[in-house]
């Protein structure tokens, strides 16, 4: 028991004890209320920022160049991205491109064109799951054999091998009676 000076008598039964106990409980509380909400939050998050969505072109001759998104999401169903950069470019150089660009049409949706002119070099870039590369020259013959490596069951790729193969055969019967 406590006296004041006002002769009050106080009785203290351990309360200070007991808000104490209280403060820590709530404090506990709100600790763990926070760390869970902030997982909570987390997980909301990250679900969220799953792949974008990604649009690819419907036609196979590009005007602008597909971005870095694309070029992974295409790449990986069965795609060649075909990027040809030109200068100054003769008769020869413009049948190459032209029948590049007839590839994209005869192996759509497989393959995507964009043709880059006024560039320094004469060049084609071409992209697969497989691999990239890139060739010096533009060569329409090394550009479908890298589509054909990829999707070696499309109809054309077939025809291409069985003709190959005809060539082949005629070629070799043709040296044997020389």
């Amino acid at each position: 028991m406590v006296k004041y000076k006002n002769n009050t008598n106080f009785v203290m039964h351990g309360t200070g004890k007991k808000k104490n106990a209280k403060l820590l409980k709530f404090g506990v509380y709100v600790v763990a209320f926070l760390f869970i909400g902030s997982m909570i939050g987390i997980a909301v998050l990250e679900a969220g920022t799953g792949p974008k969505n990604i649009k690819l072109p419907k036609n196979p001759i590009l005007e602008t160049p597909l971005d870095e998104g694309q070029i992974a999401l295409f790449v990986s169903q069965y795609g060649t991205y075909i990027e040809i950069e030109t200068g100054l470019c003769d008769f020869d150089c413009m049948t190459n491109i032209t029948k590049i660009e007839s590839l994209a049409s005869a192996y759509t949706p497989y393959v995507f064109v964009y043709k880059k002119q006024n560039s320094v070099k004469t060049q084609i870039s071409i992209e697969n799951y497989n691999k990239k590369e890139t060739i010096e020259s533009i060569n329409p013959d090394v550009a479908e054999d890298i589509i054909c490596e990829i999707i070696p069951g499309h109809p054309e790729c077939i025809k291409r091998s069985a003709l190959e193969a005809v060539l082949f055969v005629n070629k070799n019967e043709t040296n044997n009676t020389i």
